[in-house]
């Protein structure tokens, strides 16, 4: 559609057609993203309602979007996502169903260390996606890993006394 309206004739017919295309494109795309946000963070949020007293909490992860924006191969990418709209989205929805968010600091090595024994693998760079403990042998996937160590986190942080893990653990959604 660009390409079709760098052709066109400014302030022409066609031109102003083709610009009205443009923006009737660029208004479904923007609904399609705002609807595919809505669906997760209320998924999140519902899949974790408490079936007890004590409230069930969501972790997620402080992360620093201005640095990843700077890499410029990840940027477009990075950028449509809308990490912020989808946080405040989780928040108030968390907060709906009596859930907590636990939003964890964004330099806590959720990636190196092992969720089995609780080494941390310093030499664990972004490249490598499934790691072995030098400590217990366990064959560790980084994100899955991050996740159950996001998960324990929070729960020892937020609910100090036996807590419930929420119905659906990040393992087992894989």
């Amino acid at each position: 559609m660009q390409r079709e309206l760098s052709r066109r004739k400014r302030g022409g017919q066609n031109y102003k057609k083709t610009k009205a295309k443009i923006a009737r494109l660029h208004y479904r795309i923007a609904n399609i993203r705002r609807d595919a946000l809505h669906k997760a963070t209320t998924a999140i949020a519902a899949r974790t309602k408490p079936d007890s007293e004590r409230p069930c909490v969501i972790a997620i992860e402080d992360l620093d979007v201005g640095g990843m924006l700077k890499n410029h191969h990840l940027a477009r990418a990075i950028a449509d996502v809308g990490f912020g709209e989808f946080r405040r989205q989780l928040e108030y929805k968390a907060a709906w169903s009596g859930s907590l968010v636990y939003v964890v600091d964004r330099f806590f090595p959720s990636s190196k260390i092992c969720n089995v024994c609780g080494m941390v693998n310093d030499s664990l760079t972004s490249r490598d996606r499934v790691w072995e403990c030098g400590g217990c042998g366990a064959m560790l996937d980084r994100d899955v890993n991050a996740a159950i160590n996001l998960r324990n986190l929070a729960v020892r942080q937020v609910l100090p006394e036996p807590a419930c893990i929420c119905k659906r653990t990040p393992v087992e959604r894989m």
